[in-house]
């Protein structure tokens, strides 16, 4: 991450870098959410990583100026590499078909790197078997939290939280828990109802930050029953923040 005191020129292809930084130092804090989109209004450009970075967050730009982020992608000789990676597993994960047609034509024939994680993110969406997967997977660090990440995309949610909850390290669950957000089947709220004890005694306590930062502002529970989980828990910093965020989510 890069924090620029003065934002210098930043080349159009690097933009989303910068908006993505800067969303990671809203989350921390470090900025406030208002000059987060200052800047993101600054910076934006109509192509395909900014739109990657929105979708990332779980929002969806309805107004692009030009081609949608279907035509950009699938457009011969555009987008490939990183950016075209992550275009991809947010189109699978909203249900595009072609997307998930032409991920599953990766996950069949293996390969590695951008083109490897598509593959996952197709095979999972479609209720690909990822405990079995996940037992025989030989992978290990970062490409591990990738096949766990891909796995938050099963068509079942919450037995994918029970699983996690009870399959994975405490120490690695942070991963598939925050991935869990950009499953469209997913419902934050419920989690947090019926898995709230879990969370709180079984996800280490500098992780739960991470995951509710991302859960509660897309959860639709009051601010009542927020409320009441933080009280839960005692963390009255983060509960205060979460609850300013999820006020500047819901404005949005």
């Amino acid at each position: 991450r890069v924090f620029y005191r003065h934002l210098p020129s930043i080349p159009p292809a690097e933009r989303w870098k910068v908006i993505e930084d800067y969303f990671a130092f809203a989350i921390e804090g470090r900025v406030s959410l208002n000059e987060y989109f200052r800047l993101a209004e600054k910076l934006y450009t109509p192509d395909l990583a900014y739109v990657a970075v929105l979708a990332r967050q779980g929002i969806l730009l309805k107004r692009l100026k030009g081609a949608s982020p279907e035509e950009k992608v699938f457009r011969p000789g555009e987008g490939e590499g990183l950016v075209k990676s992550i275009i991809m597993r947010r189109l699978i994960e909203l249900g595009n078909k072609r997307a998930i047609s032409e991920g599953l034509e990766m996950y069949e024939e293996p390969a590695d790197g951008d083109e490897w994680e598509v593959g996952l993110w197709a095979h999972f969406r479609e209720g690909g078997d990822y405990r079995k997967e996940l037992e025989g997977a030989h992978h290990e660090g970062i490409e591990r939290i990738v096949l766990e990440a891909a796995a938050a995309t099963t068509p079942d949610p919450m037995a994918f939280l029970d699983f996690v909850l009870t399959e994975i390290p405490k120490a690695k669950r942070i991963y598939p828990l925050a991935a869990l957000v950009n499953n469209t089947s997913f419902e934050p709220a419920k989690a947090i109802k019926e898995y709230g004890q879990r969370l709180i005694g079984e996800v280490l306590k500098h992780h739960l930050r991470y995951v509710v930062i991302h859960w509660f502002p897309t959860s639709r529970l009051s601010r009542d029953e927020m409320a009441a989980f933080f009280e839960e828990w005692g963390d009255s910093v983060v509960r205060d923040y979460v609850l300013e965020l999820t006020e500047a989510y819901r404005r949005f």
